[in-house]
């Protein structure tokens, strides 16, 4: 069977823009949108897209994460935030979503921020957008698993599509402060922690990150992997981004992974589906190859750009991969980057525009 996204309906930047004024100010679209309330500076720039294109058609559900002692500046600026976006979406809700239990062992916000949509009224609205400029890993790809899932097998369920705005100087600018320990996000690939799956050969694709080599070493250490391919960005907006990165993760390539240099991967930075296909490709030849062994698992680790990151996520909707990361216990950021033009994707994930799968 040919990839479900490939061909996908996708735009990027001034395209992204435009589809967006054009497809939304059509008078039959009811839009639900899904964003975050949090600290990130890109948290309203896609919610005011949205309202120029379908004022008075657009509600929102704003998601508020929490994390304990959160950075105090940081809390100011979600608020600030939080106070614009509802001001600009008068049908507006805000949900706070704890990231972890009350002890603090365990990381629980994707379950929560399904049940809730599980519980939430979608009916009425033709279009739902998950912006995932302001969310973490742990609560957006567990909600569009959900809400894919749903549309499969619903109905008329709305289209559902997906916005993300791009920025490495933002990304560059948020130091994390990580758990110790790896977790799964829920919804995917959780044959792996069975034992079938654990006795499964395991080739691991970590997208590689300025800011990931924490949390790289962190699953490498606690997990057992037959094979390493790490992702880098190429082409991308900075020319010198490979040698950069290679430089970074210089002892894990070639000390900690033992990677040859045939085994590094390379995708697009800007182009989601750049990724989806090398994922899915790699996973189709190394599941022939193992077939006879009883098969074998591609474990992702998007740690990366937020557009790389969507491509993994296609995939492993596609594929039911394993996705492993470590989630942050609270964030700080140096400073705010002015202001500045983002890279702006969007992808229409299902709905109409699509044959019934």
């Amino acid at each position: 069977m040919s990839p479900r996204w490939d061909p996908c309906i996708s735009h990027r930047d001034d395209a992204a823009r435009q589809f967006i004024a054009d497809y939304f100010s059509q008078i039959d679209r009811d839009v639900l949108l899904v964003c975050g309330a949090g600290f990130d500076p890109r948290a309203t720039t896609n919610a005011t897209l949205l309202q120029m294109a379908a004022p008075g058609r657009l509600r929102a559900h704003l998601i508020r994460e929490h994390r304990p002692r959160p950075d105090v500046p940081l809390l100011r600026n979600a608020d600030t935030n939080q106070a614009a976006l509802q001001a600009l979406m008068p049908r507006s809700q805000v949900h706070r979503v704890d990231i972890f239990s009350e002890d603090e062992k365990t990381v629980v916000a994707g379950k929560r921020v399904v049940d809730m949509f599980h519980r939430l009224p979608l009916a009425g609205a033709t279009d739902i957008v998950v912006d995932v400029s302001a969310l973490s890993t742990g609560v957006s790809f567990p909600l569009i698993r959900y809400l894919v899932g749903r549309a499969d097998t619903t109905a008329g369920f709305p289209n559902v599509h997906v916005l993300a705005l791009t920025s490495p100087t933002t990304d560059d600018a948020v130091r994390t402060e990580l758990m110790d320990q790896h977790q799964m996000v829920p919804g995917f690939g959780e044959e792996l922690m069975t034992t079938a799956g654990a006795n499964r050969p395991k080739l691991w694709l970590p997208q590689l990150g300025k800011r990931a080599t924490s949390a790289l070493d962190v699953i490498q250490n606690r997990m057992r992997f037959d094979e390493i391919c790490p992702i880098l960005p190429f082409p991308a907006r900075s020319p010198r981004a490979v040698e950069e990165l290679v430089e970074a993760y210089r002892v894990q390539i070639s000390e900690t992974w033992l990677v040859d240099d045939r085994d590094l991967l390379y995708a697009a930075e800007d182009d989601p589906l750049d990724l989806y296909r090398t994922i899915l490709r790699i996973d189709t030849l190394r599941g022939a190859a193992f077939r006879i062994e009883g098969g074998s698992m591609t474990v992702l680790s998007p740690l990366g750009t937020k557009a790389m990151a969507l491509g993994a996520l296609l995939a492993a909707l596609e594929r039911d991969l394993p996705i492993v990361y470590v989630e942050a216990q609270r964030y700080k950021m140096a400073h705010l980057p002015g202001v500045q033009a983002y890279g702006l994707i969007h992808l229409w994930l299902t709905g109409q525009a699509y044959p019934a799968p």
